[in-house]
Parts: C-alpha cells; sequence; structure tokens
C-alpha cells in the first residue's frame, strides 16, 4: 500500500475480520465524541458493532505515516442481504460480549428506517422498486479529526457513491442537513415524500435530511467520472485520493 506521502489517501474494501475489527473500533473512537455519537450503543469493548454490519459491505481510507498504514476514514454500504462480513461479525460480537445486538434481527432493510420519523417510507418505497433492482445507504461516514477536510470529504463521497453504483441502482444517505450540499453535488436529492426532522438524540439539535439517487438521476458527466473510478477500483482493489 505504497503512498506518495502524507496528504494522500488510499481506499480500499475491508477484506479480513482482524482489519473489520480495527475499523469498527475506530468507528466507535470517531463517533463517540462526535453530534452522531447517538448512534452507538455504549460499550465496555469501545466497538460500534450492529446486526447492519452483517449486511454491509465496510470501506476503509488510510494514508501513510512514518511508512506505515495509519487508518483515517471509514464508511459502510449497507446492503439487502447478508456479504462476507457476515460470519466475520457474528465471530467479533462472540469475542466482545454483542451478540445480543448482531444477532437481533431489525424491523427495517436500512438503518435510516429506525431513525426516520415515517416507518411507513421505506414500506412505500419497496412498493415502487422493480423486483431486480438493488438498494442499498451509505452510512457511518467518519474521517479522523486530525484529517477532516472539505476536499477530503468530497473525494470520499464521490468515491463511495462510484463503488456503492457497482451494487445497487437505488441509495439512501441519512445526514445532518448542513452536511447535505455535499452529496447533493454528485446526484443526491432529498428523498421524495420526505422532510427535514430534529431527531431528539442528537443534543445540538440539528435538522437532519433523508437523501436518495437513483442511477436515472446520475448525469452523463458523472456517469463517465464514476466508470473511470470503477474500471481504477476494480482493477486496483482500491482507489488512490490525492488531494
Amino acid at each position: 500500500m505504497a503512498l506518495i506521502n502524507n496528504k494522500d489517501y488510499i481506499l480500499k474494501e475491508i477484506s479480513s475480520e482482524p482489519e473489520l475489527e480495527l475499523f469498527l473500533r475506530f468507528r466507535y473512537n470517531g463517533f463517540c465524541n462526535s453530534p452522531a455519537g447517538y448512534v452507538l450503543t455504549k460499550n465496555k469493548s469501545a466497538i460500534d458493532i450492529n446486526y447492519y454490519d452483517r449486511k454491509s459491505r465496510h470501506y476503509a481510507i488510510y494514508t501513510e505515516l512514518n511508512r506505515k498504514a495509519v487508518p483515517v476514514g471509514y464508511f459502510r454500504i449497507v446492503l439487502e442481504e447478508p456479504t462476507m462480513a457476515d460470519e466475520w461479525v457474528s465471530n467479533i460480537s462472540q469475542r466482545v460480549g454483542l451478540t445480543h445486538i448482531t444477532e437481533q434481527p431489525l424491523r427495517h432493510t436500512f438503518p435510516f428506517s429506525g431513525i426516520y420519523p415515517d416507518t411507513g417510507l421505506e414500506k412505500g418505497f419497496y412498493t415502487r422498486k422493480a423486483s431486480f433492482e438493488k438498494a442499498g445507504e451509505v452510512s457511518r461516514f467518519i474521517i479522523s479529526e486530525s484529517e477532516r477536510s472539505v476536499r477530503l470529504s468530497l473525494q470520499i463521497i464521490k468515491s463511495a457513491f462510484a463503488i456503492a453504483l457497482l451494487h445497487i441502482q437505488h441509495a439512501f444517505v441519512l445526514c445532518l442537513n448542513d452536511h447535505s450540499k455535499a452529496y447533493m453535488k454528485f446526484g443526491f436529492r432529498q428523498c421524495p415524500g420526505s422532510s427535514t426532522f430534529t431527531n431528539n438524540s442528537i443534543a445540538s439539535r440539528n435538522e437532519c435530511i433523508l437523501l436518495y439517487c437513483g442511477t436515472g438521476h446520475v448525469t452523463n458527466e458523472l456517469k463517465t467520472r464514476f466508470k473511470i473510478m470503477q474500471q481504477q477500483f476494480l482493477k486496483n482493489r482500491c482507489l488512490a485520493l490525492n488531494l
């Protein structure tokens, strides 16, 4: 995983159980003191793990420091069926005593449905979706505080969506309304039939918004850019993010 300098980053899919555990702990530490900390189930093992991780493809962002790869970011794409992470999540949760969280199936297909006030929104989506199409939610997006910048955030969001479109035709993101403009640069818009809302668990009382993007909302220019990124990702099994 050779990097040129400290402002170059590598994005790759997490490919082993130890690597996933490393980033589940990274995720916990990142969210613990953030406005989005309400998503955590606090525990002594300091690990953020839940049922949706079994149905997710997990992605890591590294940079290089003193010739060592250092974790600096993470996101997951929650899908409709279990992924290769299913067994890893089961093993990790057994080791840390959190199987009561990971082995209890939830009522919703995607995490946003457990937070958005109208629980019927997801059901309505599935009445309209073609059976052969796949959907997913990009979630748990976190960057180390020391590495946060608008440029890096936009690079990761663009990359995450390009990678997501390898697997799905419908994408959801639940975020703070203040952050929504970053996603809208890449085709996302407010989910039809939804409205902004305030999550009572967020101390700052900031507004949240549910975003949606289907493949039909992606411009031809973006599709071309995404295709190049997808080809690079499939060929190299990673993406270089150069700032």
